[in-house]
């Protein structure tokens, strides 16, 4: 089985991306190539970086050849086909992505590598932030109600499991789906698309507690680079159209970050929007104890389950399509285009 480890960086070099490559340097299995993509804007050379220029020899010294291109300004979604394109070039059979401010274990791809068998598709291990917590009952990953806490992200013991989609890092078997192309830079989704895909030509989805990779949320660089949230709206309807195609839906999520009167808002016109066991994340979840069919959540859950929340943001919806109306009106619109 020969692997391509692959990292797209942007903006890291003095930051996460040395201990990405580490890593990889590292690991009880060595993968056949590395290759990594620099979309950092202004382009730089990644081995005038005196800690970088020493990484990079001792990749050489343990074996592993490396390659480093500079990206087109497209972000992720180029960044991502290069590679599975470039695998497909070079005779790889499975490529092995990392994001640039994530560290492997050593034995994170020996493990990932003995799930990879038969009609496997993808394998994904753990991806756990410092401290991590343990698995709760609720946690797995189904495609149709991302609400539900990745199961990737917590601490637990036991077998292997199969899944509906995988997240952040994974290997994935060469030319059996493509990478999203529509996607925005930020690529919200991709992962998610890209491994449904996987699963939908008929391979198994596997992931693995044994093979840990540390996430370190670098609020620098990568696609934090990116600040408008139109970025990710446009990434969600995406996704939304490619459940469409296979006749899937996912429960509403609402997002109130908001104040008090803005709450009861969007409890006003709640009657308008899409139901279907809706989510509700919430800074004042009282508002809404006469509401039947919603599961309320905080809004420390919604950073934990959906990531940036930004794009949920009712003021910055407001400013960016210069809202004149009402704001449970605005509610009612922003919500049309996110569920």
């Amino acid at each position: 089985m020969k692997t391509l480890a692959f990292v797209l960086t942007r903006g890291r070099v003095n930051t996460t991306l040395p201990l990405c490559l580490m890593s990889v340097a590292m690991q009880d299995v060595r993968p056949g190539g590395l290759l990594i993509v620099d979309d950092t804007v202004p382009k730089v050379d990644l081995r005038s970086s005196p800690t970088l220029s020493h990484v990079f020899n001792l990749l050489t010294e343990k074996g592993i050849p490396w390659e480093v291109v500079w990206g087109d300004g497209r972000g992720m979604p180029w960044g991502h086909k290069y590679s599975q394109d470039y695998a497909k070039e070079h005779g790889y059979d499975f490529v092995w992505r990392l994001d640039d401010d994530e560290y492997a274990e050593p034995k994170c791809l020996k493990m990932l590598i003995s799930e990879a068998e038969g009609d496997v598709g993808a394998v994904g291990g753990l991806v756990l932030t410092p401290p991590p917590a343990q698995r709760p009952e609720t946690a797995w990953n189904r495609i149709s109600d991302l609400t539900l806490p990745n199961i990737q992200w917590f601490k637990w013991d036991g077998l292997p499991e199969e899944v509906e989609h995988i997240h952040s890092s994974f290997l994935y078997r060469v030319g059996v789906a493509e990478f999203e192309q529509s996607l925005s830079p930020v690529a919200h989704r991709e992962d998610t698309i890209f491994t449904h895909r996987i699963k939908r030509a008929g391979y198994k989805l596997i992931v693995t507690p044994w093979a840990v990779t540390w996430h370190f949320r670098n609020p620098e660089g990568g696609i934090r680079t990116y600040q408008d949230s139109a970025l990710w709206e446009h990434d969600e309807l995406v996704f939304r159209k490619e459940l469409q195609k296979y006749e899937l839906s996912v429960r509403p999520v609402y997002v109130l970050d908001c104040g008090l009167g803005d709450h009861y808002a969007f409890k006003s016109v709640m009657s308008s929007m899409k139901d279907g066991g809706a989510v509700v994340y919430c800074c004042y979840p009282d508002v809404f104890h006469n509401v039947g069919g919603v599961e309320l959540r905080s809004i420390a859950q919604a950073k934990d389950e959906l990531g940036d929340i930004g794009r949920f943001n009712i003021y910055g919806w407001m400013d960016r399509n210069k809202w004149a109306g009402h704001i449970a009106d605005a509610f009612v619109e922003m919500y049309r285009g996110l569920n």
